[in-house]
C-alpha cells in the first residue's frame, strides 16, 4: 500500500473501484469527498480496504472468487500508468537490471556465478553457476531473466537446451511479470501466480522472483532436477568458463 502513496494515484484507485460498485450519484460522490477529506495513510487504507470488500460482496462476475486484496491489486494494474506500475509491482524494463540481484542471490547459496547472458549464441542462459556437489563433483544451474510475457514464453522452449548441462534451470522475473502472465493468461491478476507455476512445471523449471523496486530477491521457486543432464556438456562448459 505504501508503494500505491508514493505513486500520488491513491485517490484515482479510490475512485475506481467505487464507481465499479455501481452506486448511486449521491453515494458515489458522497464517498469520493470522504476519501479526499482522509487526513492520513491509515484512515485511506481502510477506506479502499473497504471499498475493495464492498466490491467483493457484490460478487460479480468480473472477480468471482477474488478477495479483496486481489480486487484492489487489480484496480492497481488497470489504471496506473507504465511508470507507476512497474514501481509498485517491482518490474522493470531491462532483462540486465536483474543480473546484479540474481547474481547476489545466488552468491549466498554458495554458488560461484559468471555472467554468460553474452554468449546468446552458444545457447548459454543469461547467468550460469556452480558449486560443490553434496558428496563430490559440482552442482549446476541456469538463470535466465525474463521481463515480458512473449519472453518468457521463449524462455519455456529455452530450457531444454539449458537442462542439458544444468542439474536446475530458472528463469528470473518480477512480480510485474507474474501479473502480466495472469492478463495474459486469464485475465486476472488473481490467476497470475498459478497460472506461471503451471508453466514452470510443464518445463521442469524454477524461478527466483526479484523485486527491481528494491532490488531484492522476494521468494524462490524451486526446479525439478535436470534428467537431460549430460555430465561431458556441463562439464565442457565449466572449462570454457575456466571453472575447472
Amino acid at each position: 500500500m505504501t508503494r500505491l502513496f508514493r505513486s500520488g494515484w491513491d485517490q484515482e484507485i479510490h475512485k475506481s473501484i467505487v464507481t465499479q460498485t455501481q452506486l448511486k450519484a449521491f453515494e458515489l460522490k458522497a464517498q469520493t469527498k470522504e476519501y479526499e477529506r482522509a487526513r492520513n495513510q491509515g484512515q485511506k487504507s481502510g477506506m479502499l480496504q473497504a471499498a475493495s470488500e464492498e466490491l467483493e460482496a457484490r460478487n460479480f462476475p468480473k472477480y468471482e472468487k477474488h478477495h479483496w486484496y486481489e480486487i484492489l491489486a487489480q484496480s492497481i494494474y488497470d489504471n496506473l500508468n507504465q511508470k507507476w506500475r512497474n514501481y509498485v509491482f517491482g518490474h522493470t524494463d531491462s532483462e540486465k537490471e536483474l543480473y546484479d540481484v540474481v547474481r547476489r542471490t545466488l552468491r549466498g547459496e554458495d554458488y560461484k556465478v559468471y555472467l554468460t547472458f553474452n554468449r546468446a549464441r552458444e545457447r548459454w542462459p543469461d547467468l550460469y553457476a556452480a558449486k560443490p556437489g553434496r558428496f563430490h563433483g559440482v552442482n549446476t544451474v541456469s538463470v535466465d531473466g525474463k521481463v515480458s510475457y512473449n519472453e518468457f514464453k521463449r524462455y519455456l522452449e529455452q530450457c531444454t537446451a539449458f537442462a542439458r548441462y544444468s542439474n536446475k534451470v530458472f528463469v528470473a522475473v518480477t512480480p510485474g511479470l507474474v501479473a502480466e502472465v495472469g492478463m495474459r493468461r486469464a485475465e486476472s491478476l488473481a490467476h497470475g501466480e498459478q497460472e506461471f507455476l503451471k508453466m514452470l512445471r510443464d518445463v521442469g523449471s524454477g524461478a527466483y522472483v526479484v523485486d527491481m523496486t528494491f532490488k531484492d530477491s522476494l521468494a524462490k521457486m524451486d526446479a525439478e532436477d535436470s534428467e537431460a543432464m549430460n555430465k561431458e556438456e556441463r562439464d565442457q562448459r565449466l572449462r570454457i568458463l575456466g571453472h575447472y
